[in-house]
């Protein structure tokens, strides 16, 4: 599974579907039996308006499982606040399949509810280490804070070409002011684009800027 995939696994009833994008059954039909998922749920991409401007969110979908175990009719019972989100959720949600529901010894359509999440955090993959950690240099801090320890996280979206797209800050260091530097120094960077498939792709990567509380020399 790549960065780039939010896969969503299901498990039998009062269905949980945990994963890089996570879901959650909220409402059936009462049946014999009711519908269970079949292989992989997955929302193969967070979209990438999505992601460059760094949103996030819950959409709860509602939806028919069909006799034939297919999805139909999604629509959005609550959004996510962003559009391209909702979109990708209602998009997704038509590839999933179940084993459909069973009444009376047959299977019937049943109405069907999940949500499904979207976070920054759980795009970011890496085999190695899970964040990329920066040494700043005391020239990299305003004057007024030099010798000043701290240490805070940003997510930075790095586009095809290696750039930084844009950079939201995570986690405070508890100064503004350093906040503010290491959020300067981000934009100054140059990244190697991360492949799919041997072509260049927008990705996302979880950054730690620190400084040592070096002085000027």
């Amino acid at each position: 599974m790549t960065a780039l995939q939010t896969a969503v696994r299901a498990v039998s009833k009062g269905v949980l579907l945990l994963s890089m994008t996570s879901a959650s059954v909220l409402a059936v039909e009462p049946a014999n039996s009711p519908p269970v998922p079949i292989g992989e749920h997955v929302v193969k991409a967070y979209p990438e308006d999505a992601l460059r401007s760094l949103q996030e969110g819950t959409t709860i979908l509602a939806f028919t499982i069909g006799a034939d175990g297919k999805v139909s009719s999604p629509s959005i019972v609550r959004s996510s606040g962003s559009p391209a989100l909702d979109q990708a959720a209602l998009a997704g949600v038509l590839s999933w399949l179940y084993k459909p529901a069973i009444q009376g010894g047959r299977p019937i359509a049943v109405p069907w509810k999940a949500q499904v999440v979207f976070r920054l955090a759980d795009q970011y993959d890496s085999p190695s280490r899970p964040y990329e950690l920066v040494e700043l240099q005391a020239a990299d801090l305003p004057v007024d804070v030099r010798g000043t320890t701290g240490i805070c996280w940003v997510y930075v979206v790095v586009d095809q070409d290696g750039t930084v797209g844009s950079v939201q800050l995570m986690h405070t260091s508890g100064s503004p002011h350093l906040d503010q530097a290491a959020l300067t120094k981000v934009t100054t960077m140059h990244f190697t684009a991360a492949l799919l498939d041997r072509r260049p792709i927008r990705t996302i990567v979880m950054l730690g800027m620190r400084w040592a509380g070096m002085n000027p020399q």
